[in-house]
């Protein structure tokens, strides 16, 4: 585990300013293992019992007193504790409980910087990083903990100390080894500074605002937001990229305006983007990427009182596809959203899951493609190129007049389907079915299929063999705008058809269309 810092305008950036010189480090406590120097050595090995990564103090020694003299007043903001790992319970009841933090320039008069009381740890390895109350310059900085987490094991525990300073334009590497948690408890990355969480382990951002007003970056692991509401939880941060190996989540009702760049990486449970008055929401994809819901998600337009006040949200696939896994309960959300290029494909929904691409707000993505599949419910009013619902998936419409209009190619291997409308130019592919299609619905999810007016709708029949008059569409009452639809053969197909009363007949040759 470790903080570093990279690039920056000021001197500062460096979040680890320490060194492992030990004569920089003093210290008046008696250590039952280890001596003070060892807290800045930067030895973050897992051997809970080596005294060469930590240091151990009897409790009838305490409090723990350790001294870092950087030589000249240096502005320090922030500093990390890392109290790992603790392969025991034992182990994690030495850990810090109570301590401050104090700055002098002349290591007589010391000024209080921070204070803090963190509830019992656990066992896990972990890093704690803190924001100090009232930073400053100072040469020396003195750390005293008075209490461990449990005083009856009698003993004080402590690995690392790192003192940073955030203000800068460069970036901020939180390094969080797998089987790690690091816990933030509000820190402010002021100036621009960039947040990047890499290694595999769990990064807990703090319930409180933060300032990665450079964005952030989750090369690898996990990055889990504790806040919600209507909070900015992450403050004033640009673009939040989650990479390959990246996931990024939040508590239940999050709600903010994030610009989020899916790399390969994956969001998960609780994340909703919304229009607040922050910024506008944008989702970006840049590689095929995956979300999956314990909880819901949304990706939410301002849908205001005119037109004017509507603030659309962007999905730009990027030609990529988004997979979506969908828990029980729980919903995907599309609300006055923009949609563009790629694909978004629903390949698991538990029972009573929902993927809503409209609620008061329409959608437009007449270059997405989407392929609803598992048991997915689907509330819809959307614009689409292409729509496949493969066996198993359910659709409803969201109101009455509620449609998915596709322009593109419609398929699909379920009889109950949405309030489906197929413009003009678009290829309905009945290869897979048997038997003519009906159109009316026949479900309480089922709102059947309908025409643009003046649609030329292609039917593609390839490897399907018919007898003259055959019906590929039935419906029980004709459409009321029959009268301007076209319908031809997709392909290299002989067949040319016909309407009636009855639903829409295939012939092999000229045939004439009788109203």
């Amino acid at each position: 585990n470790g903080l570093y810092g990279t690039g920056g305008e000021s001197t500062g950036g460096e979040f680890d300013l320490t060194t492992d010189d030990a004569s920089r480090v003093s210290s008046t406590t008696t250590f039952a293992g280890g001596v003070a120097a060892n807290v800045f050595n930067n030895n973050f090995t897992r051997n809970r019992t080596d005294n060469n990564r930590r240091i151990l103090v009897a409790n009838a020694s305490l409090p723990v007193v350790i001294d870092y003299d950087f030589g000249e007043a240096t502005y320090v903001d922030s500093y990390a504790l890392y109290v790992g790992p603790h392969d025991d319970v034992a182990n994690a009841k030495r850990t810090p409980k109570d301590w401050k933090v104090y700055g002098s320039n002349d290591g007589t008069a010391w000024t209080e910087l921070d204070a803090r009381t963190v509830p019992a740890i656990g066992k896990e390895a972990l890093c704690r990083r803190f924001g100090i109350a009232n930073p400053g310059a100072y040469q020396r900085y003195r750390f005293e903990a008075t209490a461990p987490q449990d005083a009856k094991d009698g003993y004080f525990e402590m690995v690392q100390l790192e003192y940073g300073d955030s203000r800068t334009t460069g970036e901020l590497h939180v390094i969080v080894p797998e089987a790690t948690t690091i816990y933030n408890d509000t820190v402010a990355l002021t100036g621009n500074m960039k947040l990047v969480k890499e290694g595999a382990g769990t990064f807990t951002a703090a319930k409180t605002q933060q300032t990665y007003s450079g964005g952030t970056e989750i090369v690898a692991g996990l990055l889990n937001e504790g806040a919600y509401g209507f909070n900015a939880p992450l403050g004033n941060a640009g673009a939040i990229t989650v990479g390959p190996e990246g996931r990024f989540t939040m508590a239940m009702g999050a709600f903010f305006g994030y610009p989020f760049v899916l790399a390969g990486g994956e969001i998960g449970s609780g994340v909703e983007f919304g229009d607040t008055s922050r910024t506008t929401p944008t989702l970006t994809l840049t590689a095929d990427s995956r979300f999956e819901a314990a909880f819901s998600f949304g990706l939410v337009g301002n849908t205001g009182a005119t037109t004017s006040e509507n603030t659309p949200t962007t999905l730009d696939l990027g030609g990529h596809t988004l997979e979506v896994v969908i828990g029980a309960g729980r919903a995907f959300r599309l609300k006055n959203t923009y949609a563009t290029n790629g694909t978004i494909r629903v390949t698991q929904c538990a029972e009573g899951g929902i993927f809503s691409f409209v609620a008061n707000g329409s959608v437009w993505a007449e270059t997405v493609d989407f392929e609803l599949m598992g048991n997915v419910r689907a509330q819809c009013d959307a614009t689409v190129r292409n729509l496949t619902l493969l066996e198993g998936a359910k659709t409803i419409s969201h109101n009455p007049t509620g449609t998915i209009s596709v322009f593109g190619t419609f398929k699909t291997a379920t009889t109950d389907i949405p309030s489906v409308k197929l413009r003009d130019g678009a290829i309905f592919d009945l290869r897979d079915k048997t038997g003519p299609f009906a159109a009316e619905g026949t479900s309480e999810f089922d709102a059947g299929l309908s025409f643009a007016d003046g649609a030329t709708v292609m039917l593609d029949l390839r490897g399907r063999r018919f007898m003259n008059g055959d019906y590929v569409i039935t419906w029980e009452t004709p459409p009321e705008n029959l009268a301007s639809l076209k319908f031809k053969a997709y392909g290299r197909s002989p067949y040319t058809f016909s309407t009636d009363a009855g639903g829409v007949r295939v012939f092999s040759g000229m045939v004439i269309s009788i109203r």
